[in-house]
């Protein structure tokens, strides 16, 4: 069928990712931290500031089971959280599939930055889009 997902830019992100993982870290904003002396005074100072992103994802792949069981514990659906905070993005997500192969994204947002009814507009669109790549795929 004919797709409007956007598959050139889905390539495009994934050689960005592994790019990214190719840099041990460097290239991570994380990474920066560590060179920040007075981190209350780096927060403190963002507020009220524009944010260099609006959205900004992290994806933990997929976790792998491998098959074995550890004294009958099984994985099954795994969920992936993270917070927002002042430097950061005004939206965030949390991507991870589980061994079970159900893909979780979990949203996190500052209240008083970003409404409510936003986030839960743009999860429901999230919804809807993969939902649609995933019947196209089978």
């Amino acid at each position: 069928p004919d797709s409007q997902f956007p598959w050139s830019e889905a390539q495009r992100s994934r050689a960005l990712i592994g790019e990214y993982l190719k840099s041990n870290g460097e290239k991570i904003n994380v990474a920066k931290f560590k060179q920040i002396k007075d981190m209350r005074s780096f927060f403190q100072s963002r507020i009220g500031r524009e944010r260099g992103t609006s959205f900004d994802v992290s994806n933990l792949g997929v976790m792998k089971n491998d098959g074995e069981q550890m004294q009958g514990w099984k994985m099954g659906k795994v969920g992936f959280s993270r917070s927002t905070f002042v430097s950061g993005s005004a939206i965030a997500a949390g991507v991870v599939t589980g061994a079970d192969g159900c893909l979780t994204i979990g949203f996190c947002w500052q209240e008083g930055v970003v409404e409510r009814d936003v986030v839960e507009m743009i999860a429901e669109k999230m919804r809807v889009g993969v939902e649609r790549v995933a019947d196209e795929m089978t």
